[in-house]
């Protein structure tokens, strides 16, 4: 019972996270492209990834509520959170001028906070995927039926 509870607090947290994202990202989609072509990595891709990866978050918020789909929303929401956290490492240490293309409260945070806030989130995302992985596995064990 208490992998359920962490199973589903895990997806409700990254379905809250990624709804969050990319609707603060869309409300104000231009300072999103204007954000993103001030990183150096990403100037020349700006426009298509302001759109790409407001629906990769919207998808992800419904992967990992939907049982058939949440370990796939688990693995990729860990795997856009490594990403998102590469991104800002390189950044900070190879990037002159920081631009900050984050949305809402996030926008806040100074990049270490947001350092700390990424990787609490790949721990949840963790946290799924190993209680879903045992979940599952407790699934399979073949029980004597019942006459």
């Amino acid at each position: 019972m208490k992998r359920d509870k962490i199973l589903n607090l895990s997806s409700f947290l990254l379905a809250s996270l990624f709804s969050y994202a990319a609707g603060s990202k869309l409300l104000d989609v231009q300072k999103f492209q204007v954000e993103l072509g001030q990183s150096e990595m990403l100037n020349f891709i700006a426009v298509p990834v302001s759109f790409i990866i407001p629906v990769v978050e919207i998808l992800l918020a419904i992967l990992v509520f939907v049982p058939g789909y949440r370990l796939v929303g688990m693995y990729a929401s860990f795997s856009l959170m490594i990403v998102f956290t590469t991104y800002i490492i390189i950044i900070m240490n190879y990037s002159y001028y920081i631009p900050c293309s984050c949305g809402g409260v996030l926008a806040k945070l100074g990049w270490r906070e947001h350092l700390f806030f990424n990787g609490a989130f790949i721990l949840v995302a963790l946290a799924g995927i190993l209680s879903h992985h045992d979940i599952d596995k407790k699934d399979l064990i073949c029980k004597p039926r019942q006459l």
